[in-house]
């Protein structure tokens, strides 16, 4: 079954930010480091913790053994079987997603709906759904078809390497949203879209879902006793 786990995105002291630095790769440090807003460091560190925090908490693999690597779209991966994760942040908001079956997950703050920018992204149907949708409610549509389309292509791993408009997320049946890509078998897809404060999170995997939030003392007490 897969599993996502959703954090704030806390801030944290530079003492907090350099003990926390010796908790996740040498790689991600030099990263987070050539970050110029604050905001960005400390939600690019959330995500290489609540990463690792579930890994070793589910997989049972000790911190020190936890390699993260990256395919040449940028997904990460863990070179073990049956060890898939996904990570997504928006916002105060951080989400990552693991099972032993290929996942991927997004998180978006609902903003405003763009008509420019759904012309542009999404199919034919997919804009008929939203325009046949009172004004008020476009946007809560908009970003519903527009996390799950971010999240299925986190699953497949390329990214925007794949048009967003090459396939299509019905949404028009809420018991079974499905995913209708002329590239891909999509049948065995299980594709859930929750609302979370003022966020649609979706996932895409081949189990159902749980969800969880941490807090923040929650959070860091499996920092502590997970990655030490």
């Amino acid at each position: 079954m897969a599993h996502i786990v959703i954090i704030e995105n806390n801030p944290l002291s530079d003492e907090k930010i350099n003990e926390y630095g010796k908790l996740i790769s040498p790689n991600r440090v030099i990263k987070l480091n050539n970050y110029v807003k604050y905001d960005d460091k400390t939600r690019s560190l959330h995500a290489a913790l609540l990463t690792r925090c579930l890994i070793s908490k589910i997989f049972h693999l000790p911190n020190n053994q936890i390699v993260i690597n990256t395919t040449k779209y940028g997904k990460p991966y863990v070179d073990l079987p049956y060890l898939y994760f996904n990570i997504s942040h928006s916002g105060d908001f951080i989400c990552c997603i693991i099972d032993n079956h290929n996942v991927g997950v997004d998180i978006e703050q609902i903003r405003f709906y763009d008509e420019n920018v759904a012309d542009r992204f999404y199919t034919k149907s997919e804009i008929e759904l939203i325009n046949c949708n009172p004004t008020d409610t476009k946007e809560m549509i908009f970003y519903q078809i527009w996390t799950a389309k971010e999240a299925y292509l986190k699953y497949l791993g390329t990214g925007l390497h794949k048009k967003l408009n090459s396939f299509t997320v019905n949404i028009s049946n809420r018991n079974h949203i499905s995913i209708i890509d002329p590239e891909n078998s999509t049948s065995n897809l299980i594709t859930n879209i929750i609302p979370f404060n003022n966020y649609f999170i979706a996932s895409v995997s081949l189990t159902d879902t749980t969800y969880d939030f941490w807090d923040n003392d929650t959070y860091r007490q499996n920092i502590k006793f997970y990655l030490g």
